[in-house]
């Protein structure tokens, strides 16, 4: 029976859907101009209003949107009024045809009003298809575009394809100086909140897609909470459902991602690279390319992070403190000079490492740092780092593992292979909270080895990668990390309960059989596989007698580059070539002493020292003779390519006048 008091409530909530279904029908669009007045009704392209500070007054309903002409260019900030619903957010946007319509802050600065685009306890808002800057000669508190909700929760921000760049942040004075505070907050792309008292503070769903963020002052892209972590004012004060995809971020000042005080989320096909250059800089503060901190629940994939520069911190990725549940997998991790991952020891539970493929990162593979200052009871980092490969020769890593003072890590399944004499290993602070087995450890040609205390531990043995080091800048796809039929890695690795079930290159994992070892899941890859082999030929350096062209990793050069004639010769039964840009080719620098005509490669390896006009050479300080004394022809000078090959732990195949440098002999046989 229907009640009078039902009825009442059915009538209620019709009529709230008529009075939505309403103001959405009557959604505006609001179109800006530069050749447009703010005499203008704005509603059309044809009476556009001309300025920012129009829009910016003018009360926005939900479906409404701010429509900025492509090609146009605005100085000041865009400031709009009201907020969204879920089924209609209030869009900020372009029309026409052109570059994107440009917003030039002009250094506008303040902690909450300090941005080109700013929104203040606003929801519902998507921002799309724009161009944002923010410079000014000094640095103060600045953002590109700023979303800041303050004691109110939030919801519905979504970010996408927008430009942001040369946004001055860093604010601060010490002493008269100009100096960067401790601050992650300023930057290109911030959605922060921030309570001030015990009101629940945080944001629902936000996604920031397919963005580009460049030269800026501090952080790239950043997403905070202050209600989340240790010094929050109430428990719970999480950001939720968080997207983060798709955005490149590079030539920034501190950290390229940052993400705090988020429960529930993905950060997924970015590219950071060029980051922390306030450390190169002179500036203490440490920063890192991709990495989360205070929050819960996040997963990490597929993301690649290089040239993070220092050793401050430096790495490519980080599970800071105070996080639960974090993983990272998938992602690739090269030439970073802090090392691959940080795990921060405090407050810091089950994180997960996997199926990550690190190349040429520096000083560490892996670190696990306490903090001295904070409670020893906060020490308690519990983590599983597994099936990941490492490997690292041009830059030299130092240190495979760095664990200190973990509550538990297990170390499972991972290959390092490092080619550097310097390389060794900090033991944990206490190993016995350390769980290791079935890791493999190689050090290329080198002598070096290290006591690894490890259950079925792979030491000194090839990998035999499909082209190990053929990683390159922007391109995630990593053939050459595939591992070959006869690999001693295959099959070798420990079960790991949980293990996601598939690996770097999307090839499914067995929860039952023995899986690989290093992220490499598949089968072995056949020599007689042509894609394989020919992958592998091409990261080769291939010459070819009588010819001034070598291919060095599928690229043409030059013999030598000082002379475009050069070729390599045959000279009494030996082949002699260029030695300087084989040198380079083969990732070894050469240097000329003009007083005593002697000639030093330095390469990863022990420095090669020759004399062109001795019989003798020296291989970090070992004296050896040459087959054949080294000629210099047009002031060039010319080497047994064999010899010099050997001493780079080569192998030189002859083909028909073919001549092909390698580590893998049986792809020529």
């Amino acid at each position: 029976m229907l009640t009078k008091k039902k009825l009442c409530s059915c009538i209620t909530i019709l009529f709230a859907l008529f009075l939505n279904c309403a103001v959405t029908a009557l959604a505006a669009d609001y179109y800006i101009s530069n050749s447009g007045s703010d005499e203008n009704t704005g509603t059309s392209p044809t009476a556009a209003w001309r300025t920012l500070e129009k829009a910016s007054a003018a009360e926005l309903l939900p479906g409404d949107s701010i429509l900025l002409e492509c090609g146009g260019i605005w100085n000041g900030q865009l400031r709009p009024k009201g907020s969204g619903n879920v089924d209609a957010p209030i869009t900020i946007a372009s029309y026409g045809d052109g570059a994107k319509p440009i917003i030039n802050g002009g250094g506008i600065d303040g902690q909450y009003k300090g941005g080109a685009i700013v929104l203040f306890n606003q929801s519902y808002f998507t921002i799309r298809d724009v161009e944002v800057t923010n410079k000014a000669e000094k640095m103060a508190w600045r953002n590109g575009i700023l979303v800041y909700f303050e004691n109110t929760i939030g919801h519905g921000i979504t970010i996408s394809n927008v430009d942001v760049h040369d946004v001055m942040g860093g604010a601060g004075v010490i002493s008269g100086t100009s100096h960067m505070k401790d601050n992650h907050f300023e930057g290109g792309i911030a959605v922060r909140a921030c309570a001030t008292g015990k009101v629940p503070t945080y944001v629902d769903d936000i996604i920031i897609e397919n963005c580009t963020v460049h030269d800026v002052r501090r952080t790239g892209i950043l997403l905070d909470s202050n209600f989340a972590g240790p010094m929050a004012l109430v428990e719970g004060g999480y950001s939720h459902n968080v997207t983060v995809r798709g955005n490149t971020v590079y030539n920034i000042w501190g950290d390229g991602i940052m993400i705090g005080g988020a429960d529930g989320g993905v950060i997924e096909h970015n590219l950071a690279y060029d980051t922390n250059l306030m450390s190169m800089n002179g500036y203490p503060e440490a920063n890192i390319s991709i990495w989360g901190i205070h929050s819960n629940n996040l997963v990490f994939r597929y993301n690649e992070a290089y040239l993070c520069h220092t050793t401050k911190d430096g790495y490519g990725y980080d599970i800071d403190g105070d996080c639960k549940n974090i993983i990272f997998e998938y992602n690739y991790s090269h030439d970073n000079d802090g090392g691959f991952i940080l795990l921060v020891n405090y407050r810091n539970e089950n994180a997960i490492v996997r199926y990550n493929i690190s190349e040429n990162d520096h000083q560490w593979f892996i670190a696990s740092a306490h903090m001295p200052s904070a409670p020893s009871s906060f020490w308690n980092i519990t983590a599983q780092i597994y099936n990941n490969t490492f490997y690292s020769k041009e830059r030299g890593v130092k240190n495979l593992l760095m664990l200190g003072r973990p509550k538990h890590m297990d170390v499972y399944n991972n290959i390092f292979y490092a080619e550097a004499d310097e390389i060794s290993e900090i033991p944990c602070t206490y190993p016995l909270n350390v769980s290791r087995s079935n890791n493999l450890y190689y050090f290329g040609n080198s002598d070096k080895t290290i006591s690894i205390d490890e259950e079925n531990a792979v030491i000194g043995v090839d990998p035999k990668f499909v082209g190990v080091g053929s990683g390159k800048n922007n391109d995630m796809s990593l053939p050459g990390y595939r591992l070959f039929e006869d690999s001693p890695a295959i099959g070798a690795g420990i079960l790991v309960s949980g293990n996601g079930g598939r690996d770097y290159y999307g090839n499914n994992v067995s929860n039952t059989a023995a899986p690989n070892i290093g992220a490499y899941g598949g089968t072995g890859v056949s020599y007689n596989d042509l894609a394989a082999t020919e992958l592998a030929k091409k990261l080769d350096v291939h010459l070819k007698i009588g010819s001034p062209v070598m291919t060095v990793a599928g690229e043409d050069k030059s013999v030598d580059s000082r002379d475009t004639m050069a070729t390599p010769f045959i000279h009494e039964g030996v082949t002699m070539v260029p030695i300087r840009t084989l040198s380079e080719a083969l990732g070894a620098e050469l240097s000329w002493n003009y007083e005593n005509k002697s000639v030093t490669i330095s390469s990863a390896g022990p420095d090669i020292v020759f004399s062109a006009d001795s019989v003798n050479y020296t291989v970090g300080g070992m004296e050896k003779s040459w087959q054949k004394r080294p000629v210099i022809i047009n002031n060039i000078v010319y080497v047994p390519l064999r010899q010099i090959a050997k001493e780079f732990g080569k192998s030189v195949i002859w083909d028909n006048g073919n001549l092909h440098i390698t580590t893998n002999e049986r792809l020529y046989q």
